[in-house]
Parts: structure tokens; sequence; C-alpha cells
């Protein structure tokens, strides 16, 4: 009976704040953008174009710094929304292969699950602070050099940022004009920096985004950058001395400036350097000798690999034939318009070029060996081995031992499974 007459409780609900933090982040980064132009837009339509311009004429400076501030504050999270879109493309280009063979083999299943495992940026809730720093660090940076740099009040009072150590006890009764203009161009030069690390994590996020490679890390790094660097031109302003003449000029130091954003390391190297010449106690490390540095292996020994092939490959943070013969042709084929076989072959030639080496790869074609595959076939062949083993100039004896160690290659195993894979026919269906 208290079965039948019980009351039905309702089940309590429990707020699930990791949900709740990833529409929150979603509706951010995705609404957020269209919402200030609209904002924008109805504004000038409301006071209409005329009484606008006016608007701009009389509090121009204003209006433009926080419109600009605002929009290149929001671009970092534009570029971070496109990895959403870009997953589910990749996830797409894989699932058309289902039923295929090339379905069983552990390439396909390394890049499924790389694929599936990416939490983009425009919705993880672990995203969330890091953009929103970043944001708001941008939007302070930028609103602090559009509207710092026309007062000229900002710049009177001398600062140890600023101004270093270059002016005595301030006096208030009779100030010094020339703190006023030291001051604004450290500022400049502080600027610059600032700007050109912008550029540079642009540039960053999207290569990473493009790569699926960015992490909340990231973030917090690329804002930690900006505030070195910034700090780091305001050094090297008051110390501009140290490099030789000519470094005093304004055109110099904004160069300066710009550089330090783009490659803070190297300007905090140099200013260490330079301390410790004045110490006496800087040791360098030589460089090997040139017939001793390993040779390179450029993409464009590879057939048909133009140019623009080798920049598309670049931007994968592919950049030599070493790295692209460890590659996944799955995950190059979800990203790249170029056809799997095709990509599977580049690799194969990859391979062969970092195991040949220059010299033994052009000897190798000679013979009408092309790839890893047609070198691992005239191997496990008698009557060949001996040419293919002169040709890397070996001993014909360790074709054997050549053999083992290909297939015991995880790269190339893994890259034959594919190849098999693709080789044979679709069973009949029904």
């Amino acid at each position: 009976m208290s079965g039948i007459f019980a009351v039905s409780r309702p089940r309590a609900r429990v707020i699930n704040f990791r949900h709740l933090g990833q529409s929150l982040g979603a509706f951010l980064y995705t609404w957020l953008p269209i919402i200030v132009v609209a904002a924008v837009a109805v504004f000038a339509a409301s006071r209409g174009w005329r009484d606008l311009g006016d608007s701009v004429r009389k509090y121009g400076g204003a209006h433009a710094s926080l419109v600009c501030a605002l929009l290149l504050s929001l671009l970092p999270l534009l570029i971070c929304v496109v990895q959403t879109t870009t997953k589910h493309r990749q996830l797409v280009k894989l699932k058309s292969l289902e039923g295929h063979p090339l379905e069983e083999t552990s390439y396909f299943s390394a890049a499924r699950t790389t694929i599936s495992a990416l939490r983009p940026a425009g919705t993880g809730v672990d995203y969330l602070a890091p953009l929103l720093f970043y944001s708001v660090l941008l939007m302070f940076g930028f609103g602090l050099i559009l509207f710092g740099y026309f007062s000229q009040a900002y710049f009177g009072a001398p600062n140890p940022i600023l101004a270093g150590m270059r002016f005595g006890p301030w006096d208030w009764q009779n100030p010094n004009p020339v703190i006023s203009d030291y001051q604004r161009g450290t500022f400049v030069v502080m600027a610059a920096a600032f700007i050109g690390s912008y550029v540079y994590c642009l540039g960053r996020l999207a290569d990473r985004v493009n790569n699926n490679d960015l992490y909340p890390i990231s973030l917090h790094y690329y804002a930690a950058r900006m505030i070195i660097a910034f700090f780091t031109a305001a050094v090297f302003r008051h110390v501009a001395s140290l490099a030789g003449k000519g470094f005093h000029d304004t055109e110099a130091l904004i160069l300066i400036g710009f550089v330090a954003g783009l490659a803070p390391d190297l300007m905090l190297i140099w200013l260490a350097r330079k301390g410790f010449e004045r110490l006496k106690s800087w040791h360098d490390r030589r460089e090997p000798e040139e017939k001793y540095r390993p040779s390179s292996f450029p993409l464009m020994v590879i057939d048909d690999l133009t140019k623009e092939k080798v920049e598309r490959f670049s931007e994968l943070g592919i950049d030599s034939a070493q790295v692209l013969a460890c590659q996944n042709p799955f995950l190059l084929w979800t990203r790249l318009p170029y056809d799997l076989g095709l990509l599977t072959d580049w690799i194969a030639q990859a391979q062969l070029y970092a195991f040949a080496r220059d010299k033994g790869l052009q000897k190798l074609r000679e013979i009408c060996v092309n790839d890893i595959f047609d070198f691992y076939q005239r191997l496990a062949s008698v009557e060949c081995a001996p040419a293919v083993c002169a040709a890397v100039n070996v001993d014909s004896n360790c074709a054997g031992v050549l053999l083992e160690q290909l297939e015991t290659d995880q790269s190339f195993a893994r890259l034959k499974e594919v190849r098999d894979a693709l080789s044979l026919k679709r069973p009949a269906v029904g």
C-alpha cells in the first residue's frame, strides 16, 4: 500500500557548473563580437550619420581609440572560435572511410582518437578564464596606448619605469620639460613592443589553432610574454647607450621596441650579454664545425612538392622531410586538399630520404627505387639486395639487418599497414 500511495518526490536538480561554463564560454566567444558590431550599428543609426560625424570630429580620438582597442582585443577570440569548425570537418572526413579496410589500420585509429580528444577553445570551460584574461589585457594595453599618448600631463612627473635614473628629485615648483619628452619617448618604445608582441601572438594563435595545438596555458604564456616585452623595451630604452651610436634616434628606438615585442627572449639575452661583458664573465659555447653538422632534409627533394605545397606543409609545422616521414597520413588528409594515396606516397619518399640521405637517394632513384616501399621490396629480394645496398654505401651482407631495421621502425610499419589497406578492394556488398 505504501508503494501505491507513495508520493513521488521531485528529483533535486544538480547544477552542472562545467556545462554552465561551457555554455557561457560558447556564448561569449560566438555572440560577443556580433553584439559589439550590432551595438555600433544601432548607435550610428540612432544618432544619424551626420550627427555621428560631428561627434567623431569632436571626440574623434576617444571614440576611435575605444573602438580600436575593443576590436583588437576581440580578434584573438575570433581566431579561437574557428577551431570548433575545424574539428567537425576533420571528423566528417574520417567518417567517410567507415567500412573501408583503412579503418582497421593503426594510423586510422590514432587519427580518430586524436581528433576526438581535441577540446576546441570556443567551447571548453578551461579556456574561459585564459581567454577573458588575455582579452582584458589587450583591451587595457591598447586603451593605455591609444588614450595615454595624447595626454601630455601623464608624462610630467617622473617615475622609475618611464624615466629610469636619468633625472633627480622632482621639483614641483620648477618642472623640467625635458622629463616629459623623455618619458613620452619611453612610452612610445613600450607601445611599439606591445604592438610587436600582439602581431607575434596573433600569428602564433592562428598557427596553433590550425595545428590543433592550442591549450589554456598557451594563452597565459602569450599574456606573460606581452608583459615581458613591454617592460623589456623600457629597460632597453634606458640602456640604449650600450648598443652604440645611432640607437638614440626615434626611428631606431621604435624599431628596437617592435623587435623586442616579436622576440623578447633575444632582447633579454642581448641585455644579459652586455651586462656580463661589463663584468668580464661571459663565455660563449663554440658552434660545431661545418663538417660535423648534420645535413638538412628539405621538402623540395620530394617529387612534386612545389613551393606552394611546401608552404602549406610549413603551416602545419612540417618543415623538413624528417618531420614528414613521421606523420600520420590520416591527420594530414583531414587538413589538406590532397589525395590520401598521394600523401602516403610523399611520406614514403620522405622516409627513404631520411634513411638514404642525399647521395643515396639520388643513386636509388637511378635504379627506380622511388620510396621506402620500393627499397624494402628490393632488400627482401636476394638478387636485388646487393644493388640497393651499394647505392646506400652499405655492405651487401647487411641486407638482412637493414630489412629488420625497417620492419622494427614504427613509422614504416604503420605506414606500410596503410599502404596495404589502400591496395585492397572494397568487399562486395550483399
